[in-house]
């Protein structure tokens, strides 16, 4: 008899039996596996399937903090199918983040997690990246574009527009309850800083305009900003793309793909950060790109200090330190932008 013909023949009871079984099967080698592993470590005990994620209330920071203070510094917990050996005392990590590229030990990153390669973020930027032919290219080139003194004085330059800015919102909306009176407001500091901390890191990175506080500005007064409602509205959707996708990767790097990708609930909050992934990326490219196409029409322009600016023309001849510092022998030059 073939199996085809084999599993015409069982009922509702015997595939659940078979369900059971197969689970039993998974739950036997899980623990199998947990109690035989080498050099074991205190940390919290796994469950199949979630593993240790049951842990997790929704504050990374908070979650690691509690797991010190309970097994150490140093310490084991199960997530994403691995075993993780967290690290909590500075005597245990300092040579991990040495500055020296030829000299460390270890490249500082993230742990390797399927659901973080999921997300296109482990062989891309610094943080995370597990490339360590790509985190080091990344790196020099990074470190080189945020010690570049126009670089540090767009900064300080946009730091005291934007809180012009936010000084002109808060104005604006004390006076439109004053009477004519000396102007007051009581305001959220936590929710207009976010929003200000935010069209800061975009304006460096990038030097586009998010209009984050703008777009908050609107939902507090009927006297809108002077810049368009389509691009305060895109903008908005930017910087809140990049908290759902920072926020949303705790889900990828505690769950398993089976959970993420079967479970209904869990399944649709994937799905909506992965659009999130795909609306930045996206964007980001297209910044990018116009932003290659303004350096090669400026030829004999002065270009803007932005950082993205600076990884674009960093070890090109429009670099005014590429034969000072690097070389043309070092380094080819940067022909592509990884975020």
């Amino acid at each position: 008899m073939s199996l085809h013909k084999y599993f015409e023949h069982l009922n509702f009871i015997d595939y659940f039996y078979l369900v059971v079984l197969f689970f039993l099967f998974y739950v036997i080698q899980f623990y199998y596996k947990y109690f035989t592993r080498p050099n074991k470590l205190p940390g919290p005990f796994p469950l199949p399937i979630i593993e240790c994620a049951y842990c997790f209330r929704g504050d990374l920071k908070q979650l690691f903090v509690s797991l010190t203070k309970k097994y150490g510094d140093i310490y084991e917990i199960q997530l994403g199918g691995f075993r993780r050996i967290v690290l909590s005392h500075p005597a245990y990590i300092e040579k991990f983040f040495t500055n020296s590229t030829k000299h460390a030990k270890f490249m500082p990153r993230f742990p390797y997690s399927q659901g973080l390669e999921e997300l296109r973020k482990t062989v891309k930027g610094i943080s995370i990246n597990d490339d360590f032919k790509s985190w080091k290219f990344n790196w020099q080139f990074f470190i080189r574009a945020i010690l570049s003194p126009n670089f540090n004085n767009e900064a300080i330059k946009w730091s005291n527009l934007l809180f012009e800015e936010l000084e002109g919102y808060w104005k604006s909306l004390g006076s439109a309850n004053s009477d004519g009176k000396e102007w007051s407001l009581e305001v959220d500091f936590s929710k207009w800083f976010h929003r200000f901390t935010n069209d800061m890191i975009v304006v460096t990175l990038t030097g586009e305009r998010s209009y984050s506080m703008g777009s908050y500005y609107n939902t507090l007064s009927p006297i809108k900003p002077s810049y368009p409602d389509a691009l305060i509205e895109d903008s908005n959707r930017f910087v809140k793309g990049i908290s759902q996708l920072i926020v949303g990767s705790a889900l990828f790097i505690f769950l398993g793909p089976f959970v993420r990708h079967y479970v209904p609930f869990i399944r649709g909050k994937a799905k909506e950060i992965l659009k999130h992934r795909d609306f930045l990326f996206e964007r980001l490219d297209k910044i990018i790109k116009k932003r290659r196409q303004e350096i090669e029409v400026m030829q004999n322009k002065d270009l803007k200090n932005d950082m993205l600016t600076s990884l674009i023309i960093a070890n090109t001849e429009r670099d005014v330190n590429y034969k000072k510092d690097f070389g043309e022998e070092i380094f080819p030059p940067m022909t592509d932008i990884e975020i």
